[in-house]
């Protein structure tokens, strides 16, 4: 995936080595291929001991609270990674994801499209926060290019981590921003003390996402094809 930049070492198989055991990793080409024909099974009761009930469900119908603990188990984060460079409780965590996605919207015939944000969302829902002059601002991006040229960078800092680190810190930061990003909304899953912003027009990530103010205003929504296209000839 794009959050991954291409180390060999950050690859999910390199950082749990016997995810295999229990996981088939299979290619985003596969992916494509099954994601029209997933059916959506809630799975009640899931033990602790098991992971063989993963294959049978997907986001949509996860029984989230059955399966924190089986998720917390066999994917320990390093909890011994230093947090010392970030305000963990004053400071504001931003994830702006962009990446492969500007591509798949910049054609309208793409076989999916995405809820990308326009970089006014991220900056109104910082002002949301009652503190949010006093606090921190770290910005995680997938375009670091898009954020130079369009984020106020300096009284935000842009911040240069790891996909997997990033998930660790959404799964404990207390002040959180984001959009449609699979990786935070999944690290927000197992926050269970963050207050947050998220945009999406989608009903289905309302419940997971207990800590987030909802947002659904359109006007923050960069379009499909030729909107998406200027949006990346400006800020590229």
């Amino acid at each position: 995936p794009s959050h991954d930049r291409g180390s060999e070492s950050e690859k999910l198989t390199s950082i749990f080595p016997r995810i295999e055991d229990v996981i088939k990793i299979i290619s985003w080409e596969e992916y494509d291929k099954l994601k029209p024909k997933l059916s959506y099974t809630i799975v009640p009761n899931v033990p602790q001991e098991s992971f063989e009930y993963i294959s049978r469900f997907n986001f949509r119908g996860i029984d989230i609270d059955s399966i924190k603990p089986l998720i917390k188990k066999y994917f320990k984060l390093n909890v011994r990674r230093s947090l010392n460079k970030y305000d963990m409780k004053k400071g504001i965590f931003i994830h702006a994801r962009y990446g492969d996605k500007l591509k798949l919207n910049s054609n309208v015939n793409s076989m999916f499209h995405y809820e990308l944000l326009y970089p006014n969302y991220y900056l109104d829902m910082i002002k949301t926060f009652p503190d949010w002059e006093s606090s921190p601002i770290y910005l995680f991006t997938d375009s670091p290019e898009i954020a130079r040229r369009c984020f106020p960078i300096g009284r935000i800092e842009l911040v240069d981590e790891s996909w997997w680190n990033i998930f660790y810190l959404f799964s404990r930061a207390r002040k959180v921003i984001l959009g449609e990003s699979t990786l935070t909304i999944g690290a927000l899953i197992l926050n269970n003390n963050y207050e947050g912003r998220f945009f999406s027009r989608k009903k289905i990530y309302d419940s997971y996402l207990w800590g987030c103010k909802i947002v659904r205003d359109k006007k923050y929504l960069i379009g499909i094809g030729k909107e998406t296209i200027e949006f990346v000839r400006k800020c590229s």
